[in-house]
């Protein structure tokens, strides 16, 4: 197997999004950032590892992470460790129950020196992470093996290759863990249960990613009993700080942030869309359309889709919904969002023989966020939890568990020559749909002109639509109130046709029907909102505008109407 296919390279173009408080702590923090190598820690101050005043370790040489699989083929493992001294390390390993023994080469050890607590900045540690590969191996075949490092032996561990031609695929998704450290076990062990055979982790995989001393307590230690067996696949979160040990710890050696393999007639390809947003998507939509998978997977942390609170707006790759069904993608596995959430399946056209289902896993430990009722819904939960995938024949069953282990949700999708079920697509909408609802939310403006409202006074109702303003082609809009003829009547031309790729900027009349109290001491919102009817090609779709964007103050309508 070539490992460029499993770690393909791309370059670079974004940079690391962080929020305030850490920004803040990191300055204070500068002297007690963590670096690798003479790398620039954390808080940006170089510390040359040859300088640092780490501690030697009192009981002596010890593997105090892992070992880790962050990969298993049908033909290689890659594996991560972390030892406490400095020494050569390697993977003995064999076929279970056979004689002969093989060692890697020496494997590549990374020094890091970092503070291990926050107070006290002149405490230093230095720790060294082995990273190995086995190659040659084959497929389905189950492997003893042990790691090690500066002269001691790591405890004993098995793992079993891919099959080429698997009857059963069981993999688990989760994500947003964090420092939900109890929550996150809890999951494992359930997951350990089930007898998973790898997992998908959608980031946010601790709580400050840039504070090496986390990645223990918040990633490695939850997975104990797991990650020794099989490997745990993982994109980028927000919360994993700026890459560095993101890279160093959870991609094999050589490895880059966006990758694929395959499982049997099935493709997952893993994209960081925190970090590298816009050339991740190329390359992800370039592996996609080069496969020839039954089954396709994407997974990533920011959503494409998603409604809850707070996170109902803020989606990565817009176009996404698009580019993954013309894909054949299957379904997309999405955190950030502290919530399940599992979208009725887009679809292209009303009659469209499969459909793409987006889920968004991030009840993995972290604290929770608040699901809503929409139609593009299926179900959704405010529950920490995991989902649960089999691929079994030509079907796709999937069951939700909460952190009690109840079951949440199910359901199955039959796929024969590449078309789903007729009873799964039922319930599916046209991604016309979504993408108005991307396009309301994100690149949709309503706000009032004049700021005098009288009863038989018309004022302006500007309608700002964005140039991304995401369809396939040319939408018709008309505007009408959602309560005509109580309060407000609106005038002016009513429809509009909207071009993806133009800003369009369109003004209606807005006349108030009675006097408009304006005596309240805080902001008053007008008893009505408006309502889009949206005509495509064949499709049309009724929705709502936001009421929120009528929000007036009432004493500045006072001080400008003279009162």
């Amino acid at each position: 197997m070539d490992p460029t296919h499993l770690w393909a390279p791309i370059s670079s173009t974004g940079s690391p999004r962080w929020f305030h408080l850490r920004v803040l702590m990191l300055a204070l923090l500068a002297t007690a950032a963590p670096a690798c190598n003479g790398d620039t820690g954390a808080g940006g101050k170089t510390v040359p590892a040859s300088k640092s005043a780490s501690k030697t370790p009192a009981g002596g040489p010890e593997i105090t992470k892992g070992p880790l699989l962050l990969h298993v083929g049908t033909d290689q493992a890659a594996l991560v460790w972390e030892c406490n001294t400095k020494g050569k390390g390697q993977v003995d390993y064999r076929v279970q129950g056979g004689d002969t023994t093989k060692a890697t080469g020496q494997s590549k050890v990374t020094e890091v020196t970092y503070n291990p607590g926050w107070l006290d900045q002149q405490e230093r540690l230095t720790v060294y992470v082995h990273k190995a590969i086995l190659r040659q191996l084959k497929p389905g075949t189950t492997y003893q093996y042990r790691v090690s490092a500066a002269g001691v032996q790591g405890d004993q561990y098995a793992f079993t290759t891919a099959e080429t031609n698997p009857k059963k695929i069981v993999f688990a998704a989760y994500g947003d863990s964090r420092h939900g450290v109890e929550t996150h076990r809890a999951l494992v062990e359930m997951m350990i249960r089930h007898e998973v055979q790898f997992v998908i982790n959608t980031g946010d995989l601790v709580n400050m990613g840039g504070f090496y001393d986390e990645w223990g307590p918040q990633f490695f230690d939850p997975l104990k009993g797991l990650g020794e067996r099989v490997p745990i696949y993982t994109t980028m979160g927000n919360h994993d700080g700026d890459g560095r040990y993101y890279r160093l710890l959870c991609l094999p050696e050589g490895g880059k942030s966006n990758y694929s393999f395959t499982r049997g007639k099935a493709l997952f390809v893993g994209l960081d869309n925190y970090e590298r947003q816009i050339d991740s998507f190329a390359w992800g939509k370039d592996q996609l359309a080069r496969a020839k998978a039954e089954w396709k997977f994407v997974f990533y942390h920011v959503p494409s889709l998603s409604l809850g609170w707070p996170k109902g707006r803020a989606w990565q790759y817009p176009d996404a919904l698009r580019a993954w069904d013309r894909a054949g993608v299957d379904a997309v596995f999405q955190g950030d969002a502290h919530m399940y959430e599992r979208f009725r399946p887009l679809l292209s056209k009303p009659d469209a023989k499969r459909g793409t289902t987006y889920i968004t896993t991030g009840g993995g430990g972290a604290v929770l966020y608040w699901p809503v009722d929409h139609l593009l819904l299926a179900t959704s939960a405010r529950l920490h939890h995991f989902c649960l995938f089999t691929i079994q024949d030509d079907t796709l069953s999937v069951k939700v568990f909460d952190v009690e282990g109840q079951v949440i949700d199910e359901f199955e999708i039959t796929k024969r020559d590449g078309e789903m079920d007729a009873a799964y697509l039922k319930s599916g909408v046209h991604l016309a749909r979504a993408h108005l609802e991307q396009a309301m939310r994100e690149d949709f403006n309503i706000r009032l002109v004049d700021r005098v409202l009288a009863r038989g006074r018309p004022v302006r109702l500007q309608i700002t639509i964005g140039e991304s303003f995401a369809t396939d082609g040319p939408v018709k809009l008309t505007f009408t109130l959602d309560t005509p003829g109580e309060s407000f009547t609106l005038g002016g031309t009513k429809s509009l046709t909207v071009t993806p790729g133009q800003e369009t900027v369109h003004t209606l009349t807005l006349t108030p029907l009675e006097d408009i109290d304006l005596r309240y001491p805080t902001f008053h919102r007008l008893n009505t909102g408006l309502q889009v009817k949206c005509e495509g090609d064949g499709w049309e779709f009724t929705m709502p505008c936001q009421r929120q964007e009528f929000q007036i103050d009432p004493q500045q309508l006072m001080n400008e109407s003279g009162h």
